[in-house]
């Protein structure tokens, strides 16, 4: 009898010790599972963190491009002491913009008029002290940045300085080709002569 009793206590130890290492293994799975789902959640944030990030500097480096490539246009755009400077324009701006824009008559005409240079005989002379780019809050196309530039110009008639005046222009740039691949004048934001200031149009 007693043999028996030992027996049957022997199986039921070897079953509870079973459904007790069933048990562990459904634990440990079970937590393992929680501890897979954490660091799937915890990758996923830290991937949109990154994409964030990205998003971010590569949004700089496309401002960062929009300027430079603005400063050096309209620096070229509106830098002339005398006519052969002034025709030159379109070909310096040539790795700053596309053709459609340096072959632009209406922004790179020619000074030649009824026989006399323009630039020469007036003695007009433009410099850039300025150029800054604002670009749009809502940009449609990650491939292209649109925004106004506003440009600083002091103009000279004869070597006498007549006075500053800030253009704004609306552009449009190219982060592929890093050319401004449109461009449109917008108006005169101010003009300083003599110590007076005048607003325009």
């Amino acid at each position: 009898m007693i043999q028996k009793l030992k027996v049957f206590s022997k199986k039921y130890f070897l079953l509870f010790i079973a459904i007790l290492i069933i048990i562990m293994f459904a634990l440990l799975n079970m937590f393992l599972a929680q501890q897979q789902t954490a660091l799937k959640q915890r990758i996923t944030k830290n991937q949109k963190k990154t994409t964030q990030i990205l998003k971010v500097v590569n949004n700089q480096w496309q401002f960062n491009d929009a300027q430079d490539v603005a400063t050096r246009f309209f620096t070229i755009y509106h830098t002339f002491n005398d006519s052969q400077t002034f025709n030159q324009r379109a070909t310096a701006s040539e790795k700053y913009a596309t053709s459609q824009i340096t072959s632009n008559q209406q922004l790179f005409p020619n000074d030649y008029v009824d026989g006399n240079h323009y630039i020469d005989t007036s003695g007009l002379q433009s410099d850039v002290t300025n150029v800054l780019f604002f670009p749009d809050k809502n940009q449609s196309n990650t491939d292209l940045q649109e925004g106004i530039v506003q440009v600083k110009v002091n103009a000279k008639y004869n070597g006498f300085n007549s006075g500053q005046s800030i253009l704004d222009y609306h552009v449009t740039f190219d982060t592929t080709q890093k050319k401004i691949t449109d461009v449109h004048f917008v108006g005169t934001e101010k003009f300083e002569a003599n110590s007076t200031v005048m607003s325009g149009n």
